[in-house]
């Protein structure tokens, strides 16, 4: 298990992402704030 965040997408404690994705200050803040299970709920939506 690496790090944990607080996600703010599903309002738990879960295992954040393991690097940063984006560049900046968004990026940043996807890190601090969404879990993997968040992450990929998401990518899922995008196909």
């Amino acid at each position: 298990m690496g790090r944990t965040v607080h996600c703010v997408r599903l309002n738990k404690e879960a295992d954040g992402l393991d690097f940063q994705l984006y560049p900046g200050e968004l990026g940043k803040r996807i890190f601090d704030s969404i879990c993997k299970e968040a992450w990929t709920d998401w990518q899922k939506k995008q196909t």
